[in-house]
């Protein structure tokens, strides 16, 4: 059976006749408990937005409870726009700052355009249009959430059982954090850092501009994982006790481990090209170190651009 609950939480005014205005960033949080079709089986959650934060918490109950908390920032044209920013899975060095003559007339220009939207209000009383047009929707254990508010962002919190698997991702996000999830964890944050927690499950971690931190419970035995960043920090804790080949890559950061880490530069492939008079002959070293630890397991590849990686041991 399919479940669908869509909230519109629109703060209304306590009075018209009032002589102060209600402040819109008094928004009230949007909450929704959402039964499972199957109880007690894990279910897989997925949401992705363009603003704000996500959190999620496993805990022992069997429901999903979803809550929305606004921010108190309104979002502007600007911030909107640069969410809408196609994603890509080649990860390219960021684009040179603006010239400092053009930074300043931007600023002149919104302190003047704001100047003008206040002076235009003038005498007038703000009415508050606060929704964040929260979406979750259940089918067979698969919970999809949205957020569909463009007037500001939202941090989103979900408690899950802790046996769900997760898809999380945004576009201009401060965070995601995951804390207390055996399943399986995929996260996609074109920007902010990424926090998981006494994680056990498969795990795959893409950020553009932010830290991945990533402390493991237990460890699956038998699942690659990866760890993969442009820009920022790599700091992952494994298990005593695991065992692991490593595929590290990093431009400019350095590798640092407190376990006994058997490392090796990647094999030399060479590139086979046929000129006309045959002589021709091209070798291309990938910027890859490989390694082992405890003797070799599943995969974990570590990539980033600028920053350092952590592999740390679980005391």
């Amino acid at each position: 059976m399919k479940k669908t609950i869509l909230i519109s939480a629109i703060l209304l005014l306590a009075g018209l006749a009032a002589a102060a205005a209600v402040d819109p960033i008094e928004a009230v949080n949007d909450k929704v408990t959402v039964p499972l079709s199957k109880p007690g089986q894990p279910a897989r959650i997925e949401t992705s937005i363009l603003f704000g934060s996500i959190k999620v918490v496993g805990y022992d109950g069997k429901d999903i409870i979803v809550e929305a908390k606004p921010r108190e920032k309104s979002l502007t044209p600007n911030s909107f726009l640069s969410g809408l920013k196609p994603s890509t899975d080649v990860l390219a060095p960021p684009a040179p700052p603006a010239p400092a003559i053009a930074r300043f007339w931007e600023q002149d220009q919104e302190q003047a355009d704001e100047k003008a939207k206040k002076a235009r209000a003038a005498g007038m009383r703000q009415i508050p249009l606060e929704s964040s047009g929260l979406t979750v929707e259940e089918q067979n254990n698969v919970v999809t959430i949205q957020i569909d508010s463009f007037r500001r962002g939202y941090d989103v919190v979900i408690t899950a059982p802790a046996n769900s698997s997760l898809v999380l991702g945004g576009a201009n996000l401060s965070s995601i954090q995951v804390e207390n999830i055996s399943g399986e964890i995929e996260t996609q944050a074109a920007g902010g850092s990424v926090k998981l927690l006494n994680v056990s499950g498969p795990v795959t971690v893409n950020a553009t501009n932010g830290d991945i931190e990533v402390v493991f419970n237990r460890f699956a035995p038998d699942k690659p994982m990866s760890f993969a960043t442009f820009n920022g920090d790599i700091d992952v804790t494994l298990p005593a006790e695991v065992k692991a080949n490593l595929r590290i890559k990093s431009n400019m950061g350095d590798l640092f481990s407190d376990f006994d880490v058997n490392l090796k530069s990647a094999p030399i492939e060479p590139e086979k090209i046929t000129s006309r008079d045959g002589s021709k002959f091209k070798v291309t070293l990938e910027r890859v170190v490989t390694g082992t630890i405890n003797g070799g397991g599943p995969e974990l590849k570590f990539q980033n651009w600028n920053g350092n990686i952590y592999i740390r041991k679980k005391k």
